[in-house]
């Protein structure tokens, strides 16, 4: 099976939008965006819940109940971020992600240690990537992968 075959895997999908559902349902309006991202990056239908979530932001915008387009679908950036330090941190996150995925195994203390030896970040900062700045998420939208990705890196690494 080749990697294009695994980006149209309906599983990884679904376990992108279970994870995208939850932050929106609890309040996140930038999950509505990212969810609308990840159905038209997979060429996929988009599902109800999604449709209902956009088209209810939308209107709320039409209707001038809100504010800002920021108060339908969240900012683009949150109220003191410092673009660059955020540009590594997004650049960073699938490395980190990919690393705990390819290592299978649960968090341990010393894994942030060796995925920020890899990449020459340090622990702590492997660590908020992977809490604060999205690489758990991705992570767990790559599990459906990881026999992929492990057999690709052993490949490589020959």
């Amino acid at each position: 099976m080749k990697g294009r075959d695994y980006l149209d895997n309906k599983k990884f999908l679904a376990e992108r939008l279970t994870i995208l559902r939850e932050k929106c349902e609890s309040g996140n309006k930038a999950a509505i965006l990212k969810a609308l991202h990840q159905c038209f990056l997979m060429n996929a239908s988009v599902p109800k819940w999604l449709r209902q979530a956009f088209v209810q932001a939308y209107e709320a915008a039409a209707r001038f109940e809100i504010r800002s387009w920021d108060d339908a679908f969240g900012p683009a950036r949150e109220k003191g971020a410092h673009p660059k330090t955020r540009k590594q941190y997004a650049e960073l996150r699938y490395s980190v992600a990919l690393g705990v995925v390819l290592r299978e195994s649960n968090i341990q203390p010393d894994l942030f240690d060796k995925i920020g030896t890899d990449l020459g970040i340090g622990k702590n900062k492997a660590a908020d990537i992977y809490y604060k700045h999205g690489g758990k998420e991705l992570a767990e939208a790559m599990k459906p992968l990881a026999p992929f990705l492990r057999k690709r890196a052993i490949s490589e690494k020959n």
